[in-house]
């Protein structure tokens, strides 16, 4: 293992990571207590990640501060070395130097020493990071990086975020992209700001997870609707860009191929779920059955992964929208039944009757708000409706991948909750019957 001063040698065995996280981090200086593994993802020859949190405490908790990598060579990755620890006078330091300087607004400003921490990693494919760059004079900024296996994907990354940071900005209103800071083409790191444009960007940012977990003090139902507007909003104003998508970005996305995702991850999930196999085939092949019929009048700019975790919050009414690499040209309702399918708590789906309250409130506060905004900006009114006719639909089919997905990040398939889910699944087909 090699990262920021991790120990070399053989790969350690899961029952020993959490005291390995621990020792890495009283050596620093922090000892958070026992650790509990949470998941494990782990790819044969490209990488292992290992998420771990407090034992004790409210979930998700606190961010540890340490990451486990176990094995930083990934080989279908190979800029990651040099992604996650820059070195003085190489092509990674001048362009994070060159950032710097753009925050800053100075452009003689030297960088004296770089903080990469990994925020989300798929081995063999990309890596977020968010770095905290040191500058001489002592100010320091936070940018984040995206690194990709493809280079030129980092470029196409740069160019789409370029062209919809100046048309926003054009609008008159702060941008709900991050204002981009460049790509470094011989890594494949594509670099943001950290914050909505014109923020303190000193300050404290808030990841769409944390602040739109339910929580009591959020107000009536728990529901934090300031978040939600702000979400809705942002989402809406992506689906209203005119910007062209080039570069290899902006393929189109069909509902027919979102049908066949369906079924392909049923399969998947019946591997591991074999008492449910029948279940689980019958929900996607609804699911796939009405996706395949589904039409749509007009495909808009999207997203193609919109989640929580792709939002960064500087205040509960400031969001910018991150990781635009899967931007594509879609159905609307594709975003949307996307965010509402990852805006689920897992709680809701273990016999907590106020959870799911709290769900259903959320829920219609983003519909409610998307809606509103669109026919604000002069969207036809019917247009908009279709597309939240159609979200129950792309939001069965995303539910299925997160239960997909569970066991393959070595998670039980948990059958009472993947029961849970399949109801919940049955339910939106329900509703696009009643809403057709």
């Amino acid at each position: 293992m090699t990262q920021h001063g991790m120990p070399t040698g053989g790969t350690p065995r899961v029952d020993e990571l959490s005291p390995l996280a621990r020792a890495l981090m009283a050596r620093a200086g922090d000892d958070p207590g026992p650790l509990r593994l949470t998941q494990v993802r782990c790819k044969p020859g490209r990488g292992t990640v290992a998420r771990l949190r407090p034992e004790r405490g409210p979930h998700p908790g606190e961010e540890a501060g340490a990451a486990v990598w176990l094995s930083v060579e990934d080989y279908a990755l190979p800029a990651l070395r040099a992604a996650s620890a820059p070195e003085p006078q190489g092509e990674v330091w001048g362009a994070l130097e060159e950032a710097a300087r753009v925050r800053l607004d100075d452009p003689g400003r030297r960088l004296v020493a770089v903080d990469a921490v990994p925020v989300r990693y798929k081995p063999g494919s990309r890596c977020v990071l968010r770095y905290r760059l040191h500058t001489e004079g002592g100010e320091a900024v936070t940018v984040f990086g995206k690194l990709f296996a493809e280079p030129l994907q980092a470029v196409a990354v740069d160019a789409i975020t370029r062209r919809l940071h100046a048309e926003q900005a054009a609008g008159g209103e702060p941008p709900v992209v991050p204002r981009p800071l460049g790509a470094v083409e011989g890594a494949g790191l594509a670099l943001t700001a950290a914050g909505a444009e014109g923020d303190g960007f000193l300050g404290p940012l808030h990841s769409g997870i944390r602040v739109l977990l339910p929580r009591r003090h959020h107000g009536a139902d728990g529901v934090p609707s300031r978040a939600l507007v702000a979400a809705a909003e942002a989402i809406g104003r992506l689906h209203r860009s005119g910007v062209g998508l080039r570069g290899g970005l902006g393929v189109v996305r069909t509902p027919a191929q979102e049908a066949r995702r369906c079924l392909d991850r049923a399969a998947l999930l019946g591997h591991y779920a074999s008492a449910l196999e029948p279940q689980i085939a019958a929900a996607a092949a609804g699911v796939a059955a009405r996706l395949s019929a589904a039409t749509c009048e007009a495909t808009v700019p999207c997203h193609g992964g919109f989640k929580p975790s792709q939002l960064v919050y500087s205040a509960p009414d400031r969001v910018v929208l991150t990781d635009l690499d899967g931007i594509c040209l879609a159905d609307p309702a594709l975003d949307l039944g996307y965010f509402l399918a990852y805006l689920r708590p897992l709680s809701v789906w273990t016999d907590r009757p106020a959870v799911a309250t709290w769900f259903a409130f959320a829920s219609a506060c983003f519909l409610d708000a998307y809606a509103r905004s669109m026919q604000r900006a002069g969207a036809p009114p019917h247009l908009v409706e279709s597309s939240l006719r159609r979200v129950p639909l792309y939001e069965a089919a995303l539910l299925l991948k997160i239960a997909a997905r569970r066991p393959q990040r070595l998670n039980a398939p948990r059958a009472a909750e993947l029961s849970a889910t399949l109801d919940d699944i049955h339910l939106c087909l329900s509703a696009t019957r009643r809403a057709a």
